[in-house]
């Protein structure tokens, strides 16, 4: 993988949770039955993992497989794609969960810690500046 190669992994994690609509909620929103009430943030954060969940195991498999700047590309790529999404959007599921992008993001940030990927701190600083207290 290349820095190129982080751009498009951005880009697709961006389409992933952006391209998720809201209509999408109707099925996993309120009673459900075996499980009760589901609240709307509740669903649609299950709702978004399911499209963030590809991307995170691939880092974990990438990682496992010794693949470390792959891994480091393709964590760089998550990380800008959840900080496009930060701000929500009308009409996507990320209108209901507006913290939604910055806590996955410190997630995948103790996920590379954990399995050893060390990010390019200097660089993500630049590229996304109003998460710099998550990265240090």
């Amino acid at each position: 993988m290349s820095r190129e190669d982080s751009f498009a992994v951005a880009r697709d994690v961006e389409d992933a949770l952006q391209g998720r609509d809201i209509d999408e909620l109707n099925g996993h929103a309120g009673y459900q039955p075996g499980r009760g009430y589901v609240h709307p943030i509740e669903a649609a954060d299950e709702l978004l993992d399911a499209a963030l969940e590809p991307f995170r195991h691939d880092l974990e498999r990438r990682a496992a497989l010794g693949m470390r700047t792959a891994a480091v590309e393709l964590a760089m790529g998550i990380l800008l794609g959840l900080y496009e999404c930060r701000d929500g959007g009308c009409e996507t599921l990320l209108e209901y969960s507006p913290d939604y992008a910055a806590e996955r993001a410190a997630q995948v940030v103790d996920q590379c810690a954990k399995v050893g990927i060390e990010l390019r701190t200097a660089e993500l600083l630049d590229l996304v500046p109003e998460w710099s207290t998550m990265l240090r």
